[in-house]
C-alpha cells in the first residue's frame, strides 16, 4: 500500500495536468470506496491481494495529490498558504482519530469493521467533487463546501439518512448472524451473497443514498430555476398550477427523507424482530 503511494504520485499528477481536477478527485474517492467495499473478498487471495492494496494505496494518495493541486489551483499569496495549513491540520486530524475509530467498528464487527468503515465515509465524501465538478459543468464556480454544506434541509437529510442507513446495516447483520439467506429483501439478500453480508449491504445503501442526495441537489435547485427540462415531467394541469403558484424546491427532498425513514422502519424491524423472538 505504501508502495502504491509512492508510484501513483506520478500518473495521478499526469492526469491532474490533463483532465477536470474536480472529476479526477471524483474518480479516485469512487475506486477507494469501491475498493474498501470489496476489500474482504479480495485480501484472502494471494499474490491477487497484493496487487490490489498496491492499486488501492495509489489511488487512496491519489486524493490528498489532487486536492493539493486544487487548493493550488484556487488560492495564492497568503490565502495559500493558509489554506495549506488548514489542510494539513484536517488532514493530520483524520490521521489520529481514524485507527480509533477503525478499532472500535472491528471490535463491534470482525473482522470487516474496518472496510465497513471505510466505505461508509468515503461514500459519504464523494458527494463533495461530485457536486462541486457537477457545478462547475454547469457554469458555476466549483465551491468545495457544496452541495454537502449548503442549506439545512439538505444536510439535516444527509445525516438523517447515513444514520438511518447505519443503523439499518449494523441491524441487518446482527439480525441475520451474517447469513444473507435470512434477508428478506431478494435484491439485498442477492447482493449480500454476491458481494458479502457487509459489502453488499454497504455498496446498496451507498447506491441509494447517492441518488437520492444526487435528486435533491440538482432538482432543488431545477425547480428553483424552472429549468424547462422540469415541465417536461409528465403531471396533471393540478399538479403543474400548484408547482408554478411558489416556491416548491423542497419537493426535491423527499426522496431523500423518504429513502431515510425507510432505511429507519427497516432498522425498527429488526429490533421489533429481535424483542418479539
Amino acid at each position: 500500500m505504501g508502495a502504491g503511494g509512492i508510484i501513483g504520485q506520478i500518473p495521478i499528477g499526469w492526469l491532474a495536468d490533463r483532465m477536470n481536477r474536480m472529476l479526477l478527485a471524483a474518480v479516485c474517492t469512487l475506486l477507494v470506496t469501491l475498493a474498501a467495499a470489496v476489500m474482504p473478498l479480495v485480501l484472502a487471495h494471494h499474490p491477487w491481494n497484493l496487487a490490489f492494496m498496491l492499486v488501492f494505496g495509489a489511488v487512496l494518495s491519489g486524493i490528498y495529490t489532487v486536492a493539493m493541486v486544487i487548493i493550488g489551483q484556487r488560492f495564492r499569496g497568503a490565502d495559500l498558504a493558509a489554506a495549506s495549513a488548514l489542510f494539513g491540520i484536517m488532514w493530520g486530524s483524520g490521521s489520529v482519530l481514524g485507527p480509533p475509530a477503525g478499532g472500535l467498528a472491528m471490535d463491534f464487527y470482525a473482522p470487516h469493521g474496518l472496510p465497513l468503515t471505510l466505505t461508509l465515509l468515503f461514500a459519504l465524501f464523494l458527494l463533495l467533487p461530485v457536486g462541486a465538478w457537477l457545478r462547475e459543468r454547469s457554469g458555476g464556480p466549483a465551491d468545495v463546501r457544496t452541495p454537502l454544506l449548503r442549506g439545512r434541509r439538505l444536510a439535516l437529510g444527509i445525516a438523517f439518512y447515513a444514520l438511518a442507513a447505519a443503523a439499518d446495516v449494523a441491524a441487518t447483520l446482527v439480525g441475520t448472524g451474517g447469513n444473507p439467506a435470512l434477508e428478506g429483501n431478494p435484491i439485498l439478500r442477492g447482493t449480500m451473497q454476491w458481494l458479502g453480508p457487509a459489502s453488499g449491504l454497504v455498496i446498496q445503501k451507498g447506491i441509494i443514498g447517492v441518488v437520492v442526495i444526487g435528486i435533491a441537489v440538482f432538482g432543488e435547485g431545477a425547480i428553483r430555476r424552472g429549468d424547462p427540462w422540469i415541465w417536461k415531467i409528465p403531471m396533471t394541469r393540478w399538479v403543474r398550477r400548484w408547482m408554478q403558484r411558489g416556491d416548491r424546491s423542497w419537493i426535491a427532498f423527499v426522496p431523500l427523507y423518504a429513502a431515510a425513514a425507510g432505511q429507519s422502519a427497516a432498522c425498527a424491524s429488526w429490533l421489533a424482530l429481535a424483542l418479539l423472538v
